[in-house]
């Protein structure tokens, strides 16, 4: 594997568009920012668990810097979100109430998907 260095990672400029939309998922209505460089490549993804607090809140939030981090050092965005599907969680009811970690990797298949098309 190769050793990657802070050189390797993208430099976040001060603005960065993309799109924020929310889901129903077991722990409550889940946020997600996905932002693009100006080549339209993502680099970005911060969530937020609407209302709610605590460990849930924590954790989702470490999901979104952790998947923010792959993404600058150049993983494709279609090996993260086909590892955040199939997670199952004692709160999901599909195909209406998903774990909030399948919300979020469904709705970055949904933008990668989109961007591919354009």
């Amino acid at each position: 594997m190769p050793h990657l260095s802070e050189a390797d990672r993208f430099v976040r400029p001060e603005f960065m568009y993309g799109s924020t939309a929310g889901a129903k998922s077991g722990c409550g209505c889940i946020y997600t920012t996905i932002n693009h460089d100006e080549d339209g490549d993502m680099r970005e993804v911060i969530l937020d668990l609407g209302k709610a607090g605590g460990c849930a809140k924590a954790l989702l939030e470490v999901i979104g810097r952790i998947t923010s981090i792959a993404l600058q050092y150049g993983v494709p965005p279609g090996i993260l979100f086909k590892q955040m599907t199939g997670i199952h969680c004692p709160r999901e009811q599909p195909p209406l109430i998903l774990p909030c970690v399948v919300c979020v990797g469904e709705r970055m298949k949904t933008v990668y998907e989109k961007s591919q098309q354009e």
